[in-house]
């Protein structure tokens, strides 16, 4: 038989095996799967294609919400994926021991090493949360506060500089410019301003500064800075249960650079784009913090900044609206439960393998906890405004930070951050919305696909890349009247 007719035949045979092969299993996934009777996208029931277009789209927790919308608060949102929108399924997911991390979180692995964001054994990631959360606990960010208070003072500096001239500033690219100062320093990983300028102009590939980075540490003695490295350096290859090895600091290290930041810049741009769309939500920030502190210089973590309860409460708010992972994290039945008892979540039993989440941004913006959820109402998060119940709710329901044993360890060094960042701007500056399309930038259009509430509140738009990526507010910084001086003298 001639060589070009052998292979039209095989190739034919090889289509048509793959052909019956797609429909039977199509047919299973919709008739005799476990999870065959849970609502969803019909295409997603059958393949992955759904959530991976709406994910090249960077838009699956719009998606996601909009699902919910249609289908209700359990969605099958993939062949083995079941999605939940209830705080009862929060925490019967992410605060059970019983569950784990599911697997297609090694994906991530960039080393040999797991870091605690990617670590799916629970002994590990216990460990690994014990040393690391020492580091950014309360009492330990007090002795990192200079060093974060050195950042903050030169991102106010430098908005004084650019407020100088007539152009609105992109807060989106100043926020992304802090939080690559202030969690590279945390993590040990950081290199002067010009080698980092050298480093992007001849084009390094993030691993490669990451290494150079390292080198640069090393270099130094092991409690020169208050950092990662010093902090535990002193458990490498240690007789006990808490042992690290060398190449493991350098792995939670590469997760801190780029994932440290993330959550305090999305939410400092969020919380100015929020403010510039609310007039009175922003004078009343800005009064509480002028009247707080009698100078910029006096603004620092303690009493008087924990006093400032309007300004937790614009935080909590624009970490419900914009969160900073608005995706669902996923989580399956543990390899090592033999229990008899099956997994049940909000009231459903999930079979053994099958993978299972709550989306934050859907819950975030669930009405039944979050009444008109897209107003931006930091009051709702004050004792004196909200009554008690819906207070409880909310906060069962709130997980910006996640919950349960794997809820993020650095709570304490955000609020930090964040709280810092926001009442410095605001004590030295006035901001307003500039004129023309500017003053649309980061704002998320309505559309009949993705509604946002009424139609008539603007949200900030969020990019779901696992974390986000975010673009705006564009704003007109002014010097505050006699407030700058301490900053020009500096």
């Amino acid at each position: 038989m001639p060589i070009p007719s052998l292979l039209h035949d095989v190739a034919f045979y090889a289509a048509g095996l793959l052909a019956t092969y797609l429909m039977i299993r199509t047919e299973y996934r919709l008739l005799l799967h476990p999870l065959k009777n849970y609502l969803g996208p019909q295409l997603a029931k059958i393949s992955d294609t759904y959530s991976t277009y709406h994910s090249v789209r960077k838009s699956l927790h719009l998606a996601t919400r909009q699902a919910h919308l249609q289908y209700g608060p359990v969605i099958r949102l993939g062949p083995n994926n079941l999605v939940f929108n209830t705080v009862e399924a929060l925490h019967d997911i992410y605060d059970n021991d019983r569950v784990d991390k599911a697997r297609t979180y090694l994906v991530s692995l960039f080393t040999p090493y797991p870091n605690i964001f990617n670590v799916i054994d629970k002994d590990k990631h216990r460990i690994k949360r014990k040393l690391i959360g020492r580091l950014i606990s309360e009492s330990s960010m007090r002795k990192f506060e200079p060093i974060m208070l050195e950042q903050v003072d030169i991102f106010v500096q430098q908005l004084l500089a650019m407020s100088r001239g007539s152009a609105p500033i992109n807060m989106s690219d100043r926020s992304k410019y802090i939080g690559a100062d202030i969690s590279p320093s945390l993590a040990m990983l950081r290199l002067e301003p010009i080698a980092q300028l050298i480093n992007l102009m001849q084009k390094k590939s993030y691993l490669r500064l990451w290494q150079e980075m390292i080198k640069s540490r090393l270099k130094e003695e092991k409690h020169a800075k208050y950092d990662l490295y010093s902090h535990l350096a002193d458990y490498v290859d240690s007789p006990d249960d808490e042992s690290l090895s060398l190449s493991e600091i350098w792995s939670e290290a590469l997760f801190f650079f780029p994932a440290g930041g993330e959550t305090v810049t999305t939410g400092i741009a969020a919380l100015f784009f929020y403010l510039s769309r609310s007039p009175t939500s922003y004078e009343r920030l800005k009064m509480e913090i002028r009247s707080a502190f009698t100078s910029g210089a006096e603004i620092k973590g303690g009493p008087q900044l924990a006093g400032c309860q309007y300004l937790r409460a614009c935080i909590d708010e624009t970490l419900r609206m914009s969160p900073p992972v608005p995706g669902t994290l996923w989580r399956e039945q543990s390899l090592g439960d033999k229990g008899s008892e099956p997994l049940v979540v909000d009231g459903h039993v999930v079979p053994r393998g099958v993978i299972v989440g709550v989306n934050i941004y859907a819950l975030h913006h669930n009405e039944e906890y979050f009444p008109d959820p897209f107003a931006f109402k930091p009051g709702r998060w004050l004792a004196s405004e909200t009554p008690a119940a819906q207070r409880q709710a909310m906060n069962r329901a709130f997980a910006a930070f996640q919950v349960g044993p794997r809820g993020r360890a650095g709570k304490a060094m955000a609020y930090l951050e964040f709280g810092l960042v926001v009442a410095k701007t605001l004590w030295y500056f006035d901001l307003e919305l500039p004129p023309g399309e500017l003053a649309k930038v980061g704002a998320r259009v309505p559309s009949t696909r993705y509604p946002a509430g009424d139609g008539r509140r603007e949200e900030y738009q969020l990019q779901d890349v696992f974390t986000t990526d975010h673009d705006g507010p564009y704003l007109m910084v002014r010097p505050r009247d006699g407030a700058s001086k301490d900053l020009e003298t500096r």
